[in-house]
């Protein structure tokens, strides 16, 4: 029978403290993660996956993440590492006694199921979200269900993990369609640390808010007392454990040997596991708020860049309102930093298949967690960011209906009228260059407003006159492209009348150069 030992096997890929790169097992990645940069899969959700995994295994180690906060600031603050005997301790119990780590264990696969509900047999590349299969887009990858490319073992192992965490609702499985997994709901923000050992502490911080609530184990280790886990139901997730390695998945790899003699994975049994029912919020992800939706959290959206819903990101979390993750709130509040940086690992989906996913980083404030006015500040900054948008877009509707109809775009009578003018002012690409252009101005300012002691009015200004500057030069440039007639120059001439600088500061940028 085939093997492959995930706590001495290498398939965690990691980045070390002086640069170099390779794949370790999971016994290395704890031990050393004071040496450990980083680690990183093959997309951004197997990343965020991974890195799931060794928060819940950090937390399964008696003592590697203490839950009292005088406990957590020493193992924080003074040791700066993991014992490695409590380490192996755990996979000795876990690994070696009751083989619940092994990929291909006759009776526990890891994170599998013997009895996927179905006899359907899938290509390996259902476990990749990269990977062309079944009605994925093919977003880097160009093999067929029909002749895919087989995994080795450290590849499928990744890809189980994240299909566990991430698998997206949509389609028909026994005993009812198919579920979101966790990371399917919003962007999860990772704080980062100097190395794996402390993000592994920054992510898991002393506080029932960052840990949901006392629970149950996680599914390898009540995989165990079952002999399998029981059957596919609809329940809310039990504690933080049983929420971090949530088996949304009944998986079984298939396996055969490739010319060298080598194991491959390169078939796969795949059904419904467990759904989430009225589950707790993901004490990693941000949650805004509308009046429609109530608090949901923030995702990656396709045409929206994330900095623009950085007001969720940086005020106080509430169950009315949404606002940061527990564990950035936590870490601002008791660690004294003036800037944490946070690695977002999301997507964008659309139907049940991937259209876009990102890793991004961004920093976080304490200041500005801790304060009302700055907070206060950044909300009127985003929306009046938000309110020059829509004037640079009336402007360029205005533009395109002088272009095509040669009058203004509320004096166009017929519905087809106002979508082609929408529709040319959309191809323009205004909006997207303002939106891009404004990006590296708004990390300076946020910058500039979490210092900021009594000068905030100044800077709400002179964030106003950055906004109605980059809008300007958006619409010049974008629509300038589209041609120098008489009449391009006319309709260029009656859209630039809309994008106007916000009434309150004209002061401020009056006679200030563009």
């Amino acid at each position: 029978m085939a093997s492959f030992d995930l706590t001495t096997e290498p398939w965690i890929p990691v980045e070390r403290a002086d640069g170099s790169s390779e794949e370790v097992s999971l016994r290395t990645v704890l031990s050393e993660a004071h040496s450990i940069d980083e680690v990183y899969g093959d997309s951004p959700l197997q990343t965020m996956a991974l890195y799931r995994l060794l928060q819940a295994l950090a937390i399964c180690i008696d003592g590697a993440v203490p839950s009292g906060r005088a406990e957590w600031i020493i193992r924080y603050e003074q040791e700066g590492r993991f014992e490695a005997e409590q380490i192996h301790s755990y996979f000795d119990l876990w690994q070696d006694e009751r083989e619940c780590f092994d990929l291909f264990h006759s009776e526990r696969p890891f994170y599998q199921h013997l009895e996927p509900l179905t006899n359907q047999v899938k290509s390996v590349a259902n476990l990749f979200a990269g990977r062309a299969s079944g009605n994925n887009a093919t977003l880097f990858d160009h093999a067929l269900d029909e002749e895919p490319d087989p995994a080795t073992p450290s590849e499928a192992a990744r890809g189980l993990v994240a299909t566990q965490a991430a698998a997206l609702a949509g389609g028909k499985s026994k005993p009812f369609y198919y579920k979101n997994a966790p990371l399917a709901s919003g962007a999860v923000f990772w704080l980062r640390g100097n190395n794996l050992f402390e993000a592994l502490l920054l992510n898991t911080p002393p506080t029932s808010e960052a840990r949901m609530v006392s629970g149950t184990r996680p599914s390898w280790e009540r995989a165990w007392d079952h002999g399998g886990l029981p059957e596919p139901e609809v329940r809310p997730e039990d504690g933080y454990l049983d929420y971090l390695t949530w088996p949304s998945r009944r998986i079984l790899l298939g396996t055969d040997t490739d010319e060298n003699g080598n194991v491959v994975v390169n078939q796969m049994q795949i059904s419904q596991g467990d759904a989430r029912e009225n589950g707790e919020r993901d004490p990693l992800m941000a949650f805004n708020y509308s009046s429609q939706a109530g608090v949901y959290p923030v995702r990656i959206q396709k045409d929206r860049a994330l900095w623009r819903d950085a007001n969720a990101l940086m005020q106080v979390f509430s169950e009315e309102t949404g606002g940061a993750p527990r564990t950035v709130q936590w870490v601002s509040a008791h660690l004294p930093e003036a800037r944490w940086w946070t690695d977002v690992f999301g997507m964008s989906t659309d139907q049940s298949k991937i259209e876009k996913w990102r890793h991004l980083r961004m920093p976080i404030y304490p200041s500005i967690l801790g304060s009302d006015v700055r907070q206060h500040s950044l909300q009127e900054a985003l929306e009046h960011a938000e309110r020059q948008a829509g004037s640079l877009r009336r402007a360029a509707r205005e533009y395109a209906a002088y272009l095509q109809y040669n009058c203004g775009y509320d004096d166009l009578d017929l519905d087809n009228e106002r979508r082609d003018a929408r529709d040319l002012a959309r191809s323009s690409g205004a909006l997207q260059r303002y939106w891009s252009r404004l990006e590296d101005p708004f990390f300076g300012w946020i910058e500039d407003l979490a210092a900021a002691e009594d000068d905030i009015d100044l800077l709400q200004a002179e964030w106003t006159k950055k906004a109605y500057v980059t809008a300007n030069r958006a619409y010049e440039k974008a629509l300038g492209t589209l041609g120098e007639t008489a009449k391009h120059m006319r309709a260029r001439a009656e859209g630039k009348g809309y994008v106007r600088p916000a009434a309150s500061f004209a002061d401020v940028l009056e006679g200030q150069p563009e």
